[in-house]
C-alpha cells in the first residue's frame, strides 16, 4: 500500500536540495531566532544582535547558536551567527580579524557565494548543526575554517545517499 504510514519515503524526498532560496530560507528561519530581520541580513553594514548592548535571548532548543566569546568581542556581520558551528564562526571570525590587522582582507562576499551554491539543510530545523551539509567544493576550498562538527555532520547525511565522507 503506497499510503502506509510506515512505508519509507525516497531519499530525495526529504533532502532539501540546495540551491539559493534554500540556505537563504533556513537564514531567514534562523534570524527569526536571533532577532535578524531579513532587511539586515542583506545590509553589508549590518552588525551582529550579539556586539549590541540589547541581549538576544535564545529559545531552548537552539544551543548550536549560542555565541562564543569571539562573537561577543568582535564586532561582525551577523551572517556569522546563523551557521550553526561554533567553530566554523571562531575561525571565519579569526581570517577577517587577521586581514583587518594586515590588510589582506579575507574575501567574505566570495565565501558566502560559496555557501549559498554547495551547503545544503535537511529538515526543519535548520538552527541545528546536525541539519546541515556543507559540500565538497567549499570544503576544498575552505577546509581551514571547518571544525571537526563540520566534518562530522556532512558526512552523516553523504553516508544516508551512500556517498564517501569528506
Amino acid at each position: 500500500n503506497p499510503f502506509h504510514l510506515n512505508a519509507p519515503l525516497p531519499r530525495d524526498d526529504f533532502y532539501l536540495t540546495l540551491n539559493y532560496s534554500t540556505l537563504f530560507n533556513a537564514s531567514l528561519e534562523i534570524g527569526k531566532i536571533l532577532q535578524i530581520s531579513e532587511k539586515t541580513m542583506l545590509d553589508d553594514d549590518a552588525t551582529s544582535p550579539f556586539n549590541s548592548p540589547s541581549p538576544v535571548l535564545l529559545p531552548e532548543g537552539t544551543e548550536d547558536l549560542i555565541p562564543t566569546k569571539k562573537q561577543l568581542d568582535i564586532e561582525h556581520h551577523p551572517y556569522i551567527d546563523m551557521v550553526p558551528f561554533k567553530g566554523f564562526r571562531d575561525r571565519l571570525l579569526d581570517c577577517v580579524a587577521e586581514g583587518e590587522k594586515t590588510g589582506n582582507y579575507f574575501d567574505e562576499t566570495k565565501l558566502c557565494h560559496g555557501m549559498y551554491e554547495s551547503w545544503g539543510v535537511w529538515g526543519q530545523t535548520p538552527w541545528e548543526a546536525r541539519s546541515w551539509e556543507i559540500g565538497e567544493a567549499f570544503a576544498r576550498k575552505y577546509w581551514f575554517l571547518m571544525d571537526e562538527e563540520m566534518i562530522r555532520c556532512t558526512n552523516w547525511w553523504r553516508r544516508q545517499r551512500g556517498m564517501k565522507p569528506l
